[in-house]
């Protein structure tokens, strides 16, 4: 009778405990699906993020001839999730295959894309040319250009710097431009110089945002604050002084 009864007790302690493992499986699979839903979820949105860090919206950096319009203009540059470096740009105008040109700088004569690029072809559609440059794979070390020109007119270069001042240091960050900049005293005469630094957004007008007089040889350091990233400047420093 004894030994039914440790049996039975046994058999009891061995279902209850059976009851408690399968209680805590039970949770630990609720947890590990909830904590497997949770590893896609951040899988899916990294991936996203990804594709979409790869993609640059360069549609500021264009400029055209006279009756050309830029509509649209996307870098794509290549990432573990993104194969191909790409360029798509879209303008409208008459069905005819623009020549594209980029640069870097103002001071830079207008080039066409460096050796690497293809061109997958251009399409017309209501009135508007869409055109493909890729690069292939590997391909990230292919960075968007400063400039774009699409048409058979792109302006000259610009001389940035020229006798009597120049520009010794240039900086700029999220907060703003730092310019060093020296006055050479000899080329006045003792005349007074009249002093512009000078900036202007994309290829648009330029505009002072610092003037003063100068009289012999200076080194001046101007801070302008404002926020620049990614976004086409142009910045000069002029002087004029009278024969």
């Amino acid at each position: 009778m004894e030994r039914f009864v440790y049996s039975l007790a046994v058999c009891f302690a061995c279902a209850l405990g059976a009851c408690v493992v399968a209680g805590l499986l039970c949770k630990a699979g609720e947890k590990l699906r909830s904590i497997r839903r949770a590893g896609w979820a951040c899988v899916i949105a990294a991936i996203v993020a990804a594709i979409h860090g790869g993609t640059k919206n360069i549609l500021n950096r264009f400029s055209v001839d006279e009756g050309i319009t830029v509509t649209s203009a996307e870098f794509t540059r290549a990432t573990n999730d993104v194969e191909r470096t790409r360029l798509v740009y879209s303008y409208t105008g008459s069905d005819a295959s623009c020549p594209l040109w980029v640069r870097q700088s103002v001071s830079n004569e207008w080039e066409h894309l460096e050796e690497g690029w293809l061109l997958d072809g251009r399409t017309y559609a209501g009135g508007t040319n869409t055109v493909a440059w890729s690069v292939n794979p590997p391909a990230t070390n292919y960075l968007p250009h400063a400039m774009y020109w699409i048409g058979n007119n792109p302006p000259p270069v610009e001389i940035e710097e020229s006798g009597g001042v120049e520009i010794v240091s240039f900086s700029m960050s999220a907060r703003g431009v730092v310019i060093t900049y020296v006055v050479d005293g000899s080329v006045l005469h003792g005349k007074t110089g009249a002093l512009a630094v000078e900036t202007s957004q994309g290829n648009g007008p330029w505009s002072a945002v610092y003037e003063t007089n100068v009289t012999e040889t200076v080194t001046n350091t101007l801070t302008g604050s404002g926020f620049f990233v990614d976004r086409l400047t142009r910045w000069r420093v002029r002087m004029e002084v009278e024969k």
